[in-house]
């Protein structure tokens, strides 16, 4: 599917990347410094809280079970260069992603995931996604790769943490 598959569901998008180069404006405007590991948890928390409060998601592309939580390949691609340091600029957007733009309501909703989760460390960030019942743990087998997590178990997942107005988990 390339950079994208954000026609897969049928609405126009924005690529994960134009995601995260928001979340890391947001959280550098906080004085937060992000490692890819803590920017890969908050592109996936977003996409869940996404799904729960605004009943759509914020980009197309999959998310896949790898050892250390839920992963969005082509971020990792992009920031994998980084290890475990902060990431120190803007990623390069996806190359269909170039000038797109963010609802103020989208906006909102990326801050406040910023807020909530971007003190946390990588390691806290991804035992979070780690829990038992957590959609990485529905689908996650050592040694398998490439494991998608469908939408609709991330979905589900995120409407019970809404229903129990849990914002500590994801």
């Amino acid at each position: 599917m390339g950079d994208s598959s954000n026609s897969a569901f049928g609405l126009n998008m924005t690529s994960a990347i134009t995601v995260a180069n928001k979340i890391l404006e947001l959280a550098n405007a906080k004085d937060l410094k992000l490692t890819p590991l803590q920017l890969m948890k908050l592109v996936y928390m977003s996409q869940g809280w996404s799904l729960a409060l605004r009943d759509a998601p914020l980009y197309g592309e999959r998310i896949e079970a790898w050892q250390y939580g839920p992963v969005v390949p082509v971020l990792y691609n992009r920031t994998k260069t980084y290890g475990s340091a902060p990431i120190t600029g803007p990623l390069p957007p996806a190359p269909n992603a170039v000038g797109e733009v963010l609802s103020g309501e989208e906006i909102d909703l990326l801050r406040s995931v910023v807020d909530n989760y971007a003190h946390l460390s990588g390691p806290a960030l991804s035992n979070l996604t780690h829990r038992p019942g957590s959609p990485w743990s529905k689908v996650w087998v050592p040694g398998q790769y490439n494991v998608e997590i469908p939408v609709g178990v991330i979905r589900s997942h995120y409407n019970d943490l809404k229903s129990s107005k849990t914002v500590t988990a994801a």
